[in-house]
């Protein structure tokens, strides 16, 4: 059996989700350290007036801070003797425990899901890692990486419902949301269905998307999915950013529904299917028989291609 230290971001599940396949699917035994870390709770309110009254003010100390890191260090040692690291998004973690673990000189696995180009931060942490992997094709090449897309969650995938939506999409509140909403005004006016859910802590408001501040799950996402006909992807300044597709554009896939992307590049990918896929022209014009048109099958061997547990594989498959 495997042993492997997975360090990913929890946002959405998906750091629990790939545990779970690794666990499950590849019979490994994981310990997942998340982004947030393991969290210390003061003993009482004293402690925690001593730490923010005196101790981090005078002393420079953060009790608080020292004792996560021993929790985490702690749940290294015992979890003992393991055969690799597998980490996603770097950024989250600090260097002096990537290097403590590049010290046990076991297989050190690193993939992008987002770009480093995007985020440039990640890019001083490959130089501790023996395998490289990145969901973005172009940046694959730059950095001597192999190139992995995203995944579909193969377990998630729901039977498709009533339809009430022609589009749907959720993504996090940045700079595209000016064309998100764009879109929307555009698809609104032609009395095309849509539902567009933004979310993020700010205080926003929009006429044509709908802004939330929790986090939509996985299963309340694929739910929404099964709800629509299309999913609707919009890139980060399309290719300037991204060389990659996003998790929306793999959804879709796995989903059997269509896709509505800003993405050119997705003609160069495996399953582009014209009769699928609509990639949106800068005015966002859209054609209603898009819609009306079924979506059509493509190669089964695609959809395992594209699916969690084939993308867990590739990740370890050098961890042995």
């Amino acid at each position: 059996m495997k042993k492997i230290i997975l360090m990913c971001p929890a946002y959405s599940g998906y750091g629990e989700k790939i545990k779970d396949v690794m666990e499950k699917i590849h019979s490994c035994k994981v310990l997942y350290i998340p982004h947030e870390k393991f969290k210390y709770q003061y003993k009482n309110v004293f402690e925690k007036l001593y730490n923010n009254l005196f101790s981090k003010v005078f002393l420079k100390r953060n009790i608080k801070k020292i004792k996560e890191k021993e929790i985490l260090y702690k749940k290294v040692q015992d979890f003992g003797d393991f055969n690799g690291v597998v980490v996603i998004r770097p950024d989250f973690y600090e260097t002096e425990f990537i290097e403590f673990l590049k010290e046990k000189k076991k297989p050190m696995v690193l993939h992008f899901w987002d770009s480093i180009s995007y985020k440039p931060n990640q890019e001083k942490y490959i130089k501790y890692f023996d395998f490289l992997y990145s969901f973005d094709k172009k940046e694959a090449e730059e950095y001597s990486m192999e190139f992995l897309p995203n995944f579909y969650m193969k377990d998630k995938l729901q039977k498709e419902s009533e339809i009430e939506y022609d589009a749907f999409t959720v993504m996090s509140y940045d700079e595209r949301f000016q064309e998100l909403e764009s879109l929307a005004k555009k698809l609104k006016e032609k009395n095309i269905s849509y539902k567009f859910i933004v979310v993020t802590k700010a205080d926003i408001k929009s006429e044509y998307v709908e802004i939330r501040k929790d986090v939509i799950s996985l299963e309340k996402m694929y739910e929404y999915y099964s709800k629509s006909r299309a999913v609707v992807e919009i890139g980060h300044n399309t290719t300037e950013k991204q060389g990659g597709l996003s998790f929306r554009a793999i959804d879709a896939l796995g989903n059997r529904k269509k896709l509505i992307t800003t993405y050119d590049l997705i003609k160069d990918y495996d399953f582009y299917n014209s009769n699928n896929i609509l990639v949106l022209e800068k005015d966002y014009t859209i054609d209603r028989e898009f819609f009306k048109n079924k979506y059509e099958d493509i190669s089964e061997d695609i959809y395992i291609k594209y699916s969690d547990e084939e993308w867990v594989k590739r990740l370890i498959e050098n961890i042995r």
